[in-house]
């Protein structure tokens, strides 16, 4: 009888959550800290997946999540075989479009009970509640290179190697620095970060600069001495009105 009685209560508690969603345009819904909070506290709760790359989600993750970058998710083995479980993408905030993208791609792929929680790491944390980790990272951000200074030591032909952390559709879109090029996305850079010289001067970008900060004090952890990152990124060398190709 009592335990009849907490699933009846389990049930209503879901029921309220899954209404109180905000639909959104895209076909996904939309849930928020506290939503999600009693949610994963429940037995029957969602899968819960964190967009970003293994290195940002290694530096903090809300626990019982997993990660499912963006980027893999068509290819990922991760991705639940069952159509019709309800799933919440989330990356680091409500400026960050990763697991808004992510929750469009999965309805794409037929999913049919897709959640976007928009507060995302940051959210989740400013309610209070606890993070996890995996990967320990140096909490300072290296110092970055302004983009002046790097036009200016690339048109000498100083020994610099370019690492764009972007993704494909993005450099595409964008443009490129022109200079030594190691393309790397973030994403695959914890597997693949040994390909990268030593001995030469890495200069790590990405659009904005947040991730190429990140990527950067991951690099250092693995014993690369000789890197920095593009402060601002391609948006800031652009406002510089500096050339791309």
């Amino acid at each position: 009888m009592i335990k009849s009685y907490r699933m009846i209560c389990v049930a209503i508690i879901i029921f309220f959550i899954l209404v109180n969603a905000v639909s959104g345009d895209d076909g996904y819904k939309e849930i928020n800290t506290l939503e999600l909070k009693k949610w994963m506290e429940m037995e029957d709760k969602p899968t819960l997946i964190n967009s970003l790359s293994p290195i940002e989600f290694g530096e903090s993750y809300i626990p019982g999540s997993i990660c499912i970058p963006m980027e893999l998710m068509e290819v990922s083995q991760l991705m639940p075989a069952d159509r019709k479980i309800s799933m919440v993408y989330y990356c680091h905030g409500p400026d960050c479009m990763k697991s808004k993208l992510a929750a469009g791609i999965a309805l794409k792929m037929g999913y049919k009970n897709v959640y976007w929680y928009r507060e995302g790491i940051e959210g989740w944390k400013k309610a209070g509640y606890s993070t996890q980790y995996n990967l320990e990272l140096p909490k300072e951000p290296l110092p970055p290179k302004e983009p002046a200074e790097l036009f200016k030591q690339l048109k000498n032909k100083e020994e610099i190697v370019l690492v764009d952390i972007r993704d494909e559709a993005t450099r595409k879109k964008f443009g490129s620095i022109s200079g030594v090029t190691i393309h790397l996305p973030l994403y695959r850079l914890h597997n693949l970060y040994s390909e990268l010289p030593k001995n030469k001067l890495l200069v790590v970008y990405d659009s904005n600069g947040q991730q190429s900060s990140t990527a950067c004090r991951y690099l250092f952890k693995r014993n690369f001495d000789q890197v920095t990152w593009l402060e601002g990124g391609i948006e800031a060398w652009l406002k510089k009105k500096l050339p791309l190709e």
